[in-house]
């Protein structure tokens, strides 16, 4: 596990981290940074257990334990806790123009951007390989928690890097710093 979460720091924190402190910008990295988790999960299982091990982590993907209903809610909570949070940003008598783009479409390519890029980024290296190797030696909460630890950890870049949503609370530009 280790091994998995050393490779998943290092290809992401590699790329998130030069940008978190102004010395690049690359909109591609940042993206490939996502995938930082799925390619340290796809370099063990390939290693281990050649082209097999990556065809059996996607298969897992692909296996819905749970009825449909659950997965209807889980894309369905997003959008409604979002709404939520805008209608108390609202209520609180707080303009909505500072925290997202003015256009409603912008939201839903946002949305469903986040939605691809996490999910293809992210879950197959966290839930797909690191949380069943983890509830082999710890309970399911234990390895939940261990693991959102880890995960939040992952993120840490992010609250540094200009104009991220997690360090600002809002989406916005990057500002250039010009010497004068």
């Amino acid at each position: 596990m280790f091994a998995f979460f050393g490779l998943t720091m290092a290809s992401s924190w590699g790329l998130w981290w030069p940008i978190a402190l102004g010395s690049a910008e690359s909109a591609v990295a940042e993206l490939i940074a996502v995938f930082g988790p799925t390619i340290a999960a796809l370099v063990p299982t390939g290693y281990l257990h050649g082209w097999t091990g990556p065809v059996r982590l996607g298969r897992r993907l692909r296996h819905w334990r749970v009825a449909p209903r659950w997965h209807l809610l889980g894309l369905g909570l997003s959008p409604a806790l979002l709404l939520v949070a805008v209608g108390v940003h609202r209520a609180t008598g707080r303009s909505l123009q500072p925290l997202f783009p003015p256009d409603p479409p912008i939201l839903v390519v946002g949305f469903v951007y986040v939605l691809v890029t996490s999910v293809a980024g992210e879950e197959p290296g966290w839930r797909g390989f690191a949380l069943p190797r983890l509830q082999r030696s710890y309970s399911a909460l234990t390895a939940s928690l261990l693991l959102g630890a880890v995960w939040s950890l992952w993120h840490l870049p992010l609250f540094y890097k200009p104009g991220d949503l997690q360090r600002n609370g809002r989406i916005t530009p990057p500002t250039r710093h010009v010497a004068p």
